[in-house]
């Protein structure tokens, strides 16, 4: 289940409830919620068009998913199926978008994740066959 919330200009706020029992049904919402907002995934604010190119984007903050996962594994080992599984059902962060990329390889290169990958692989990739733990 998931949220988004819907600011309108007149003031009135809604909440949008997305419930299903289908792992892809969720993967899709997920996906239309960071389409509309790019940086939480949880929210909707009308504001009046401007005309003006937004210049920078602001950047995801995944510490929060970082986060659930460590409290989700602890120091036992995991693998990328158990973690994407974490961010899909236990936050609003995409598994594909947020989870790789953007979080689990800083954690790599801060040393605060330990990986394991079969011989050949280089560092900053996370497939299935990898397993890690984060360090104590």
């Amino acid at each position: 289940m998931r949220s988004f919330a819907l600011a309108t200009r007149d003031g009135n706020d809604y909440r949008l409830v997305f419930a299903t029992g289908h792992r892809r049904g969720l993967e899709v919402m997920k996906r239309a919620m960071w389409a509309v907002d790019p940086v939480e995934g949880t929210r909707y604010t009308a504001r009046t068009v401007s005309g003006q190119d937004v210049l920078f984007q602001p950047e995801v903050d995944t510490r929060a998913l970082l986060a659930e996962l460590r409290d989700a594994f602890g120091i036992e080992w995991f693998t990328v199926d158990q973690a994407t599984d974490v961010a899909l059902f236990r936050t609003p962060y995409l598994s594909d978008a947020h989870l790789k990329r953007m979080t689990l390889v800083p954690a790599e290169r801060a040393e605060t994740l330990e990986v394991e990958r079969p011989p050949g692989r280089r560092a900053g990739t996370f497939t299935d066959d990898v397993r890690m733990r984060f360090c104590r």
